[in-house]
């Protein structure tokens, strides 16, 4: 792999993965613009989030277990993909 491809696969990871994990965050930015929008209240907004972290907890295990298992660029396409779709459809709705 040459040198300048090797920098931009590097550049390339580091900004999605930042990005995947400031997107379920988003809230933070847009609090009432996305409570107005979703046409819901702070508690509900908030078990919102408990329930995305608690999805993200359970889903940690057998993410490990993929990881040691199947070639981690094809897992990182795949993820990558995954998120790009939900988040797509998540500003859609």
């Amino acid at each position: 792999m040459s040198k300048i491809r090797y920098i931009l696969t590097l550049i390339a990871l580091g900004v999605c993965g930042g990005t995947i994990y400031i997107i379920p965050y988003v809230r933070y930015s847009f609090y009432t613009q996305l409570t107005e929008v979703m046409q819901v209240s702070n508690a509900q907004l908030a078990s919102l989030t408990s329930m995305y972290a608690l999805v993200a907890i359970i889903l940690f295990i057998p993410g490990g277990i993929m990881a040691d298992k199947f070639n981690a660029k094809k897992l990182i396409v795949f993820s990558l993909a995954g998120t790009t779709i939900l988040t797509v459809i998540f500003a859609l709705q």
